[in-house]
């Protein structure tokens, strides 16, 4: 029955995803993405990660998410580097041409463009932030606040853009609100 299967398994049609992603400083990246086996479970593991550690609505002037949104943060990226480390080059490398993309490109893309800008760019007020050492009535600087709150918004919008993308490769409906 094994030999059986292996020698259907080059007719079997594979799933084809059309990945989408407007990424800050490089613009849209378009392309194909078949996921093999290895690339559906890690997809999973990024996508429970995702959906169980960001707020997928956008973050108001008065909301304490931008505090949430500082510490899931760093465990976002943390975790994302794991799972890229866990799963190796199988999850990385292309599979045919160069319209062909693959789960890890997808992720460093968004760790490398999304990720570590806006924490290289607010790091320090968000750790203020997230201790409640700067931020008061008092002193609190509303126009970097704004600044602050429009980053976290356009990366929560990849974000939501991202789970999408893996829902269809691992055969889920999105839980996803788009906004």
């Amino acid at each position: 029955m094994e030999d059986n299967l292996n020698d259907i398994k080059p007719y079997i049609k594979k799933k084809i995803i059309n990945v989408t992603l407007n990424l800050p400083y490089l613009g849209e990246i378009n392309g194909e993405w078949v996921p093999c086996e290895v690339e559906k479970e890690a997809s999973w593991e990024i996508y429970i990660l995702l959906i169980s550690n960001m707020s997928f609505l956008k973050i108001k002037y008065e909301d304490d998410f931008i505090k949430k949104s500082a510490s899931n943060l760093r465990f976002i990226s943390t975790s994302l580097n794991e799972i890229l480390n866990k799963y190796g080059i199988s999850i990385y490398k292309s599979k045919i041409g160069k319209k062909q993309l693959s789960l890890g490109y997808i992720i460093v893309l968004i760790i490398n463009h999304v990720i570590r800008p806006i924490v290289e760019k607010w790091y320090s007020i968000l750790l203020r932030y997230e201790i409640n050492i700067e931020f008061s009535n008092n002193n609190f600087d509303c126009t970097t606040n704004k600044k602050i709150i429009n980053d976290l918004n356009n990366m929560i919008e990849i974000f939501n853009d991202l789970t999408t993308i893996l829902a269809k490769a691992i055969d889920i409906p999105s839980v996803m609100y788009h906004f």
